[in-house]
């Protein structure tokens, strides 16, 4: 993977007529994350940071390796995301009472508030257990009396309880996605990806997940379309790439669609225009129109190595001025 990426860094390097890295380098790995390069040696975890295997999407929620970062993008931002994305649909899942799921929260009983576990094994069956350990055992006590009742009366019985799911932060969770996307169409098309001031705004914000980069939303319902990467023709306002993916819990797969700006207008602005004509779209019959992109070997075939700037030039309603557009595919 290493030597693969590294001559489509050199050839894109060479031969896209816009920008070139300096000083000149061969043989290396840009992360595409924090633009640091690295030599193959450092795919050994003996420096301080290393090249380490990126699964897309994550590889807890069923993604496979596809690239390289460095440890420290992975840890730092990576991890954080992962963790939030990933509690956040573990706690869909539990709001379904879908087979395999499972919550360790404070559950109020009547008013009673004490510890408990919630499990809904492979079969749907729910299973309840209060922990007396970590409750007020008075409390604990008034409990286990609500539900002596239940057992014990001969007419219906209600005992209310209620268990809060945990709590996300859905800016972190759509920059999640957002990252999810940025790797794909990364690992997909290389470093050509890259040349394209909207997608270093995106790296910036998957780089700094606490601070407010771009604006978002930036996943849209496409719930028709299969997983792959598009082209979003109309409306125009939203001219862009669209990568589509399945997210996969231990319970179900759910289907998301993430927006990354091209090369030339809108750019990052269809962050800003989505949240403008949301309200419009949702109201009317506007359609979208994508265009599927076919899946080659873009990265390992040099003849191939800007298809990236070639479908947008071929599929966009804004053109890019790359030179290396025209090339036949």
């Amino acid at each position: 993977m290493f030597k693969i990426f590294s001559r489509n860094f050199e050839y894109v390097d060479t031969h896209n007529g816009e920008v070139r890295f300096v000083p000149t380098v061969r043989d290396i790995y840009l992360c595409p994350i924090c633009f640091e390069g690295f030599k193959e040696q450092d795919l050994e975890a003996t420096s301080k940071t290393y090249l380490t295997l990126e699964h897309v999407p994550p590889d807890s929620l069923g993604g496979k390796g596809a690239l390289l970062t460095c440890s420290k993008c992975n840890s730092e931002s990576g991890k954080l995301l992962d963790k939030q994305l990933l509690t956040y649909l573990e706690g869909l899942d539990f709001a379904d009472f879908l087979p395999n799921t499972k919550q360790n929260r404070p559950m109020t009983f009547n008013g009673n508030k004490i510890n408990a576990r919630i499990r809904v094994d492979g079969n749907g069956t729910v299973n309840l257990h209060l922990d007396p350990t970590r409750s007020n055992p008075v409390i604990f006590q008034n409990v286990i009396k609500e539900f002596k009742k239940a057992e014990d009366s001969l007419h219906e019985y209600v005992i209310s309880g209620s268990m809060p799911l945990p709590e996300t932060d859905s800016r972190l969770v759509e920059i999640a996605l957002l990252r999810i996307g940025y790797l794909a169409i990364f690992s997909t098309f290389g470093y050509c990806s890259l040349l394209n001031q909207g997608m270093y705004y995106v790296k910036e914000q998957i780089s700094k997940p606490t601070e407010k980069i771009i604006e978002h939303p930036y996943s849209i319902v496409l719930p028709s379309f299969e997983p792959g990467i598009y082209i979003l023709k109309t409306p125009k306002e939203l001219n862009c790439f669209v990568v589509i993916f399945d997210l996969k819990t231990k319970s179900t797969s759910r289907r998301f669609s993430v927006m990354l700006p091209g090369p030339s207008a809108p750019g990052v602005k269809i962050y800003s225009n989505f949240k403008t004509l949301f309200g419009e779209i949702s109201n009317s019959n506007i359609p979208f129109e994508l265009e599927h992109l076919p899946v080659k070997k873009y990265v390992s075939d040099i003849k191939l190595a800007f298809g990236y700037h070639f479908f947008w030039q071929k599929f966009s309603t804004s053109k890019s001025n790359n030179e290396n557009d025209e090339r036949i595919l």
